[in-house]
């Protein structure tokens, strides 16, 4: 999170505060869904108050340790109305391995090139051309809060080193 900070020219405190909102958001979000591993609302104080973890990330910008599944039933488009009256429609499947540029000690994490890549594969597949204002939804990895914001600029949903601005703005809220 710091060599975001210092890339994109952020003081610690601007930083902090936009991990502080995106927790907050999460948090939010999560006291809607009754299945949500955490259900309580927090404000964007509480996050910014949140015991230390590792600079810059406090309790609040880390995920609880948990396990999860997901399933996901595919059926040739033609036969989908016969499972749910209502069927979700895949335009584009894409998956990028990497790894290699973690292993150099210039790496940064500020961007995460397989999201980056695996994001340009599926659109091009989907025949997506502005992510930004053609998906109106998305539901990114959030193990930690400064991951949401690198994988939001990777998957173009921001452009690069202006995520904060959409954070704040509540571009990624449920009603931004």
């Amino acid at each position: 999170a710091t060599k975001y900070f210092e890339r994109y020219g952020l003081s610690p405190e601007e930083g902090k505060r936009m991990l502080a909102r995106i927790s907050y958001k999460s948090h939010k979000n999560g006291a809607l869904n009754p299945k949500a591993h955490f259900q309580k609302e927090i404000t964007i104080e509480q996050a910014m108050n949140a015991p230390m973890i590792s600079w810059p990330l406090g309790l609040f910008d880390c995920c609880g340790v948990s396990d999860g599944a997901a399933a996901a039933i595919l059926v040739r488009a033609d036969k989908a109305k016969d499972f749910r009256k209502d069927p979700m429609y895949l335009k584009a499947l894409q998956i990028s391995i990497g790894g290699e540029n973690r292993l150099r000690d210039d790496y940064d994490y500020t961007h995460i090139e397989e999201i980056y890549r695996s994001g340009i594969a599926a659109y091009k597949e989907a025949e997506v051309t502005k992510p930004r204002e053609e998906i109106g939804m998305a539901e990114v990895h959030d193990c930690f809060s400064i991951t949401e914001a690198v994988f939001m600029e990777d998957l173009q949903f921001s452009p690069r080193g202006k995520v904060r601005e959409d954070i704040e703005s509540g571009f990624f809220d449920l009603d931004g």
